[in-house]
């Protein structure tokens, strides 16, 4: 399966049309389709309820607008569902076999698409086929694991949460600190980096670069190795080896 996130910019849109005119954030967290017909269901947040107001209005003025229901409203937002014909690109994603995985947002003139497809090549004849009706800008893509990757994932769940989790609770100096040291090699042998360069760095002392790395240090490693242990039943030393490796330079993208 590959899923897909980017920013679309589409001229037959009404929600990024008036995202252009009016200062307003949509954000649709439940979309279906049926029947060349799009039912998405969310927001509609303003700096104010006479931008909310004139933006609703413009909206619900556009033809692609079949019906609407206003769950709930306040100054400046609206719950509500709106039901609307297919635009080019929702309508180019359901015939090469596509389907939404996560929220739209559409704001200043873009929108942000979640989608997924069961192939690369539907993927590919999609993005295609966009043009020159449609812009487009690819933010993420990646490609879920295969069976039994996934299988050794959701048996480590816990774990892997807990160690999420524990990266997530590192106090912004703690992190910043670990992924200088990561990145300028102070775990390597030799070393790349020392505490002294470390300090000159963030212009501190070497004290105190010393103690926030041990405290990052302490908090993921223990839990990193409760996740090692619980899978040491199953694997070779030379693979743990190489998930710690793996965890390390998630590490250094974490922020």
């Amino acid at each position: 399966m590959e899923v897909v996130k980017l920013w679309i910019h589409q001229s037959d849109c009404p929600f990024i049309l008036t995202s252009e005119d009016f200062e307003v954030k949509y954000y649709h967290n439940l979309i279906e389709t049926n029947n060349k017909t799009t039912v998405k269901r969310g927001y509609i947040a303003a700096r104010d309820s006479e931008e909310l107001q004139n933006c609703l209005n413009t909206l619900l003025s556009k033809e692609k607008i079949l019906k609407y229901l206003i769950y709930e409203r306040c100054e400046k937002c609206i719950s509500m569902r709106m039901d609307l014909h297919f635009t080019h690109a929702m309508e180019t994603l359901i015939k090469n076999g596509g389907y939404v995985v996560g929220p739209f947002i559409a704001e200043k003139g873009k929108e942000t698409w979640q989608i997924g497809f069961d192939d690369k090549n539907s993927m590919e004849n999609f993005l295609d086929s966009l043009f020159p009706v449609d812009d487009y800008t690819i933010l993420n893509h990646y490609t879920l694991p295969a069976v039994d990757e996934m299988s050794e994932i959701l048996e480590n769940l816990d774990d892997l949460i807990a160690l999420i989790n524990t990266l997530a609770k590192l106090t912004p100096t703690e992190k910043e600190t670990l992924i200088k040291a990561i990145k300028g090699g102070y775990y390597e042998q030799p070393k790349k980096i020392d505490l002294s360069e470390l300090s000159d760095v963030f212009g501190t002392s070497k004290v105190a670069i010393y103690k926030n790395l041990k405290r990052a240090e302490h908090k993921v490693m223990e839990a990193l190795v409760k996740l090692l242990l619980n899978m040491n039943s199953k694997d070779s030393v030379e693979k743990l080896a190489k998930r710690q490796q793996k965890v390390i330079k998630e590490i250094t993208k974490f922020k």
